[in-house]
């Protein structure tokens, strides 16, 4: 067994707005050990050699769990309205930060400071070990911009359980960035999802991203655990000559 560390110190965010506040630009300093751990054996994939990150930039993907309850009562996942619910987004400690209405799975904001879209693209019913909790799968697209502009891919877990439903897992990852293949991808049969996130190396500006990480996450039964990750070039950083 492997076992690689790699330690992000800073990370510039472009934070969103709610309906009622302008986008903020907040430079938050953290110091996140993120542990990416190499196994062999069946179904298990390597992982590729670490590529530096530009220090403003750092990882772009990010994984927290999360026990946040719905108050509404359902006896079957399918019953649940995904596309008519509070959208709540947590940041990477688990606090909530954000909760916007969607209305036919859409939401927007616009006004003199930036604006804001949420978008749920996809829901996914996913596979159970235990026959008394229910899991799906829920996808979006979050668009902010006031200047500069970002887009995130999220995917959110619900268990449904003793007729209660709780958000358990929130995925996150960048957008921002020209790619030649889909962002996320879900295989139904395999229970495989795949997310490609910007990858900022060092020099990188906002506007253009070189690299990008794909990553490879597999589900369990009740979450999603990573399984690999491999570090490519953007199509920018293909046309503009840069190494990895």
């Amino acid at each position: 067994m492997t076992l690689n560390i790699a330690v992000r110190v800073s990370e510039l965010k472009f934070l969103p707005i709610s309906a009622s506040r302008y986008i903020r630009l907040a430079l938050i300093v953290s110091v996140t050990i993120c542990v990416f751990t190499c196994l062999s054996g069946p179904g298990i994939s390597a992982q590729s050699r670490n590529v530096p990150y530009d220090p403003d930039f750092g990882p772009s993907f990010s994984e927290v769990s999360l026990n946040d309850s719905s108050p509404a009562t359902y006896d079957r996942i399918e019953e649940v309205d995904f596309r008519n619910q509070t959208f709540r987004w947590s940041d990477k400690r688990g606090k909530s930060e954000i909760k916007v209405i969607l209305k036919k799975g859409w939401y927007e904001s616009r006004d003199s400071g930036g604006y804001e879209t949420v978008k749920l693209d996809f829901i996914h019913y996913l596979p159970s070990e235990d026959a008394t909790r229910q899991y799906a799968m829920v996808l979006y697209t979050w668009s902010f911009g006031s200047g500069s502009s970002n887009t995130d891919g999220i995917a959110q877990v619900f268990e449904l359980f003793d007729h209660r439903l709780t958000l358990r897992q929130q995925l996150e990852w960048d957008e921002h960035f020209d790619a030649s293949k889909p962002y996320m991808s879900f295989n139904t049969k395999s229970a495989m999802l795949i997310v490609r996130t910007a990858h900022y190396l060092p020099g990188d500006a906002h506007c253009c991203v070189s690299a990008l990480d794909v990553i490879t996450l597999r589900w369990n039964g009740s979450r999603f655990v990573k399984n690999a990750r491999r570090t490519e070039l953007s199509n920018y950083g293909i046309r503009a000559g840069k190494k990895i």
